[in-house]
């Protein structure tokens, strides 16, 4: 089950902590996030929707982590084969 609730939050970079993570889709979200759709609360909420599509089409249906203990019966004969 995969559920997407962005929110969208003004930060301050000294508070951030590096991370080995990366966003690929950050200039998708520059263009959508400005500071003139920040000041406006109907504009925010309508760039929250935006910034959820964004998201969606990135990052859900992917291909999802299967722990090696669940393989089928199939797939273990192939694998002890």
């Amino acid at each position: 089950r995969n559920g997407l609730k962005p929110f969208i939050k003004y930060i301050n970079f000294n508070h951030l902590m590096p991370t080995r993570y990366q966003v690929d889709i950050g200039d998708k979200l520059k263009q959508i996030l400005t500071d003139d759709i920040m000041s406006d609360v109907v504009k925010r909420h309508d760039a929250r929707k935006e910034v959820r599509g964004v998201l969606k089409d990135r990052y859900v249906g992917q291909r999802t982590y299967k722990p090696k203990g669940s393989a089928s019966k199939a797939q273990r004969a192939i694998a002890g084969a």
